[in-house]
Formats: C-alpha cells, sequence, structure tokens
C-alpha cells in the first residue's frame, strides 16, 4: 500500500532526484541512470529527502503506515541493544554484556540504527527484489545492520592522602583513600555509517594541600581521561555496501553500490527527519546570537575545538561558530552534493591534500574530529591571515569567510556577508558573550538525584533511568536559562509539573517542577534569564528543579549528563 501511495508523488520527482545523483558519474551513468529510472518509476522506489514535510509514504500517519513505522520501531529499538558491551578498566577491558545505552554524551543514541535506515532499505527490496515488505523482512534487515557498541569506564579517580588519629598509640598516621566517579563512554561503534574507534588520553594530576594535624602537606592525585580522536576502522558505511551488494542483484559494481547506498540513506533521512530541527529557527527578525550559547557546543567536542582554535590563534567562539553554521556539530556530516566533511566542511580535495600534510590518514581520519577540526582551522587561517579579534574582528573576517565559504564573482562579498558571514558573525556572538559567563546550573543547591540509573524514589525499586538532575531548592526560588535559545514548551507536562523547554542549535533543556512559569512559547531567552521559580509540581517527592538536557528533540529522550555541560 505504501508503494502504490508513493507512486504518484515519484513520478514528479525521481528523474530529476536521480539525474542530480548521476551527473558525477558522466557517460556511464547516464547509460545506467536510464535503466535505473525505469526500474525505480515502475517499482515506485526512488525517494527524494523532504525538509520540513511529511516523508514520501506519509510514515507516521495514522492507518497502514503508521502500523509500518510502530512495527519497525519495536524491532529497531529491541535490535540496536543486542550487542552492547562495557568493561570497568581503560587499560584491561573485561567485556560485560549489557542492554542499556550508556554513552554519558549520547552518542550511542545518534549512531544507533534507526527506523528511517530500516524501512528505507525495506522499501527498495520490496521494490526491487520483489520482497514482501512485512515483519519477517525488516527484522532480518536489522540483524544485519544493527550495531554493536563497547563502553568503557573513564571516570575520575581521585587517590588522596588523610590523617587518621590512632586513639591506641595516640598518633595520627597518614591513609590513603580513594574515590571513583564512573563515566562510561564509547570505545568502539560499529554502525552502519562505519567502525569508529575512539581513542583516549589520560591524564594524572598531582596536587599537595597543607594539614595542620600532621603538619605536612599531603598528596591529592586526580586521574581524569579525554578524549583525543575517532578513527574510522575500513570503509564509510561498508557494512551497508556490503548488505547491497550481497542482496540487490540490480547493484553489483561500486559505482551503482554508491548510487543505492546514497538514495537509500536520503530516503532514510527523509523517514527519520520529519521536521528539520533548524525550522525551529524560521521567521523574520531573530537574532542568531540569541539561540547560541557555550551549553550549544558538544561537551565531548569543547577541549577539541579550544586546541586547534589555539593552535591556529583564532577565538574559540568563531571556530565553534563556523562549526555551527557548516554542520551544526555534526562529526559525520557529509555535503550530497559537494562532498563536502565533517565539523567544517572540508571539501574533498583540500581534504586529501591537507590531511596527509598534517600527519592524519585520508580515509581512516575522515570521520576523526580531531582531524576535522586541525584541517578545517588550518584552511580557516589560512583564509583569514591576521585579525585584530579586539577590533573591528566582522569586517576583518569578511574576505576571509567569503574564500572559505566558496563564494566568487564580483559581487562575492556582497552575497557572502548576507548569506554566510553574517549568520556566523552573529552566532560568534552568542559563543563570546556566553563563554565569557561560563558554564552554569539554572539554581544553586545540592544535587538530590544524579543523572543515570538509580533506585526510584516512588516505589523503591532499582534500575529507574533518571533523564536529568534534581536540584533541591526551596519553593520560589529563581530558575534562570542555562542556554540560550527559543521556548519551545512552556506549561504542564505530565510528570514533570509546570515545565519550560528551551531549544538551541543542538539541545533541549527541560526544567521541571517549577511553582511559576514567566515566558510563553516562542520567546527568546538569554542565558541568565529568569524563565520561573521552583516549586514542587508534578510527580515529585520535594520541592526542586528537574534539569534534563537532550541532544534533539528532548521527547526523544536522547538525555545527556547535564553537568558535562557545565564546564564549557
Amino acid at each position: 500500500m505504501i508503494k502504490e501511495r508513493a507512486k504518484s508523488y515519484i513520478k514528479n520527482k525521481a528523474k530529476k532526484h536521480l539525474l542530480k545523483l548521476l551527473m558525477p558519474y558522466l557517460v556511464p551513468a547516464i547509460i545506467l541512470g536510464a535503466v535505473f529510472i525505469i526500474i525505480f518509476m515502475l517499482t515506485g522506489i526512488a525517494f527524494t529527502q523532504f525538509t520540513a514535510q511529511r516523508t514520501v509514504a506519509g510514515l507516521n500517519n495514522s492507518g497502514v503506515d503508521k502500523q509500518y513505522y510502530d512495527m519497525t520501531k519495536t524491532i529497531v529499538d529491541k535490535a540496536n541493544v543486542e550487542d552492547l558491551y562495557y568493561a570497568e578498566d581503560p587499560e584491561n577491558p573485561n567485556w560485560i554484556k549489557t542492554d542499556k545505552f550508556m554513552d554519558a554524551y549520547g552518542r550511542d543514541k545518534q549512531l544507533a540504527l534507526t527506523v528511517g535506515q530500516v524501512l528505507s532499505v525495506g522499501m527498495y527490496l520490496n521494490g526491487a527484489e520483489g520482497k514482501q515488505l512485512d515483519s519477517k523482512l525488516l527484522t532480518s534487515i536489522a540483524e544485519a545492520l544493527h550495531p554493536t557498541f563497547r563502553y568503557i569506564d573513564y571516570g575520575t579517580t581521585i587517590e588522596y592522602q588523610v590523617p587518621v588519629y590512632d586513639d591506641k598509640n595516640k598518633t595520627w598516621n597518614i591513609e590513603t583513600q580513594t574515590v571513583h566517579n564512573p563515566l562510561y563512554l564509547l570505545s568502539e561503534a560499529n554502525t552502519l555509517q562505519g567502525d569508529f574507534i575512539y581513542t583516549y588520553e589520560k591524564t594524572i594530576n598531582t596536587t599537595y594541600q597543607y594539614n595542620e594535624q600532621v603538619n605536612q602537606k599531603l598528596k591529592i592525585t586526580e586521574t581524569t581521561w579525554k578524549l583525543t580522536g575517532i578513527k574510522l576502522n575500513g570503509k564509510p558505511y561498508e557494512r551497508l555496501d556490503d548488505y547491497i551488494k550481497s542482496n540487490f542483484h540490480i547493484f553489483k559494481d561500486e559505482s551503482n553500490i554508491k548510487l543505492a547506498r546514497q538514495s537509500i540513506i536520503e530516503s532514510a533521512q527523509g523517514y527519520d527527519n520529519e521536521i528539520e530541527r533548524e525550522q525551529w529557527l524560521a521567521g523574520t527578525g531573530v537574532d542568531y546570537s540569541n539561540l547560541v550559547s557555550s551549553a550549544t557546543i558538544p561537551p565531548e567536542l569543547y577541549n577539541l575545538i579550544k586546541q586547534y582554535a589555539d593552535k591556529y590563534g583564532i577565538p574559540v567562539w568563531f571556530v565553534a561558530a563556523v562549526i555551527e553554521k557548516e554542520s551544526s556539530f555534526k562529526f559525520t556530516a557529509v555535503n550530497s552534493s559537494s562532498g563536502a566533511l565533517g565539523l567544517m566542511q572540508v571539501m574533498p580535495d583540500n581534504w586529501k591534500y591537507y590531511a596527509p600534510m598534517l600527519g592524519y590518514d585520508v580515509n581512516a581520519d575522515m570521520f576523526n574530529p580531531a582531524a576535522q577540526l586541525d584541517v578545517g582551522t588550518y584552511l580557516l587561517k589560512q583564509y583569514l591571515g591576521n585579525i585584530d579579534w579586539n577590533g573591528d574582528w566582522q569586517d576583518e573576517t569578511l574576505k576571509g569567510l567569503a574564500g572559505y565559504g566558496g563564494f566568487a564573482g564580483s559581487d562575492a562579498l556582497d552575497r557572502a556577508r548576507s548569506e554566510y558571514a553574517s549568520i556566523i558573525w552573529s552566532y560568534a556572538e552568542g559563543f563570546k558573550e556566553s563563554m565569557s559567563n561560563g558554564g552554569m546550573l539554572p539554581v544553586q543547591g545540592q544535587i538530590s538525584s544524579p543523572f543515570g540509573y538509580r533506585i526510584n524514589p516512588h516505589t523503591g525499586q532499582p534500575g529507574d533511568f533518571h533523564p536529568g538532575i534534581d536540584i533541591a531548592v526551596l519553593i520560589g526560588t529563581p530558575v534562570q536559562a542555562t542556554a540560550n535559545g527559543k521556548i519551545v514548551v512552556a506549561g504542564w507536562v505530565s510528570g514533570y509539573g509546570n515545565t519550560v523547554v528551551i531549544r538551541d542549535a543542538v539541545h533541549d533543556y527541560l526544567y521541571g517542577h517549577l511553582s511559576q512559569v514567566n515566558v510563553k512559547v516562542g520567546d527568546v531567552v538569554k542565558q541568565g534569564d529568569i524563565i520561573g521559580l521552583s516549586g514542587n509540581t508534578g510527580k515529585s517527592t520535594g520541592p526542586h528543579v528537574h534539569y534534563g538536557v537532550s541532544i534533539g528533540d528532548w521527547t526523544q529522550g536522547n538525555w545527556i549528563d547535564p553537568l558535562s555541560l557545565v564546564s564549557n
């Protein structure tokens, strides 16, 4: 039924979409394209990606389409947790099976298999191979393409010496005590997009604190880990390519497989992104600087961005603004038309030349954010030259941004100013202002319940996932916005009571159990603005503010630890 409903739309769109995909392949693709167009037109499986509209097949709607969606979601949710493993010791991992996503930054959920990916492959198999689109087929696809995630505890360990009084001998002894705060992070993510290997660097910091009781300095040793890079093991989309090669008779050589892969990916994006996140930016008179802040920057990327910004003498707030404009901080971003890659959308020819020059492997490091940032910031510096960042930096950076953004012609500077540079400048102002304030919490108080798994305070049962932190404060305490953004929820939410949700370019920020809401949907707020008063509304065991941060739409449940943003 889905196929039949799609045909009328496909007949108008498929030819244009396929010709666009086939252009890089010139004469051979023209010949093959004629065959593919006929096949796709007859079978009704060629899809174009929708932006801010419903997908071609109308998935997520009522009736039979919703049945397909719900059935596939159940299958995908199960497949995504089939191969999850964690280890406590980063240096001697002993892998233990788990059934829960564990990455503190939510990267596993971002890379997990999606409903759109499975449905897209299923639709192509239905049309090209005549396979019945049913639970059996969708399950087989999910089983073949589901991810394997491995996590390691890269938490902070503090060893500190403390004086302990010995009553029997009437003396003070020095004992060493250890405190470990667990933090599970991805070690490997073998996904449809590729097999990503995460690398971390251990840092040991030793300090001494004078203690009067023993009249000497006592040692404190803190061990921490930070992300240094992500290596691609093999080729991008290697598993998807192998699946296409094994299951589609009409796609055998590399050019055909690449064409099929791109079509499947774009169709999947259409399914999964029924509304593009950037749609909420639409409207006139919105200052982009009010929509980003230091909290927008994914915490696992902040140190890397700062590292390469400092290396090339460009302020971190300016580099972050370029990244937000180019990729919205997605290190897996690839432009389907130009091939521009990664966080800073480096063009393919530049990547092939400058990546080896700076010590990176063209293939293995293509999805390595450290490599992307090093190459991208290096190129940005070449275009910008020397800028007085305390002076009129906007006008001084126009020519460089025009070059970096690929603007050419007699009106290049005017077009770059209106279409590209002005947006980057506005983002930069937002990042610059908020970075001077530092990361913040909505209220100051004791954290009465941390992020992650806990004993449910209402039932007393273990294994309850707490998607944020609870901060205990008196009712009526002013609650501050922790990020610049736009209000998308201002009212009652089941469980959370009176709730405010702020949205920026990357995250949603939820403030729950309020006694009073001072904003309305559509308002634009800045970091530090008072958005309401703390309370005890909804399902609550006492006065507090629930503060949750999600990657993307909060209703999708991709929560991360809010404390990870405080250091940005």
